[in-house]
């Protein structure tokens, strides 16, 4: 399914893939012109991270990440809340439009012989605001975010050279 990328934190993407041109037999009909591919962060080590961002119009940051893993199991959990106040979007006014996002992320991976069963849970809570039409006398604008995203997967590992994956998603936005 298709997410508001705007909302998943780089703290818990891995790599990005981008393919250009038709990509139809891999990711479906609606993949004509091209494909985004984010890949979620697995846990591969023992570590973690904290991230702390502090910059002009009240942007706060902190992004919390864990990695635990050994050779058969791992998981990835990530935790983030920003807060953006926002500048002014009118020269002459005072209105700030700003941004809040708080995410959740597990990422976990269980092997048993040669079938790795992978899983995926990412909440997300925030609110952007908007200009709207407030120049004409309406009043500004706001979006509730609130999506759900859970995911869970069988992958065999045959041979270096054959791989099956099959993948049940759910987003709620």
């Amino acid at each position: 399914g298709q997410s508001l990328i705007q909302n998943i934190s780089l703290s818990q993407i891995e790599r990005i893939e981008i393919v250009k041109g038709p990509m139809s037999s891999l990711y479906g009909s609606e993949a004509v012109g091209g494909v985004i591919n984010i890949i979620s962060r697995q846990s591969e080590n023992n570590d973690g991270s904290l991230r702390l961002t502090r910059g002009n119009d009240g942007l706060q940051e902190i992004a919390i990440t864990q990695n635990l893993t050994n050779n058969i199991s791992g998981a990835a959990l990530s935790l983030e809340g920003l807060r953006y106040d926002g500048s002014p979007t009118l020269t002459g006014t005072d209105l700030n439009r700003g941004y809040t996002r708080d995410s959740i992320s597990i990422n976990a991976f269980h092997t048993i012989d040669k079938l790795k069963i992978t899983a995926l849970a990412r909440k997300t809570k925030g609110l952007s605001e908007y200009l709207g039409q407030s120049f004409l006398g309406f009043p500004p604008l706001d979006q509730d975010i609130n999506q759900n995203q859970n995911q869970i997967g069988l992958e065999w590992l045959g041979s270096p050279a054959y791989r099956t994956k099959i993948q049940l998603s759910e987003n709620k936005e």
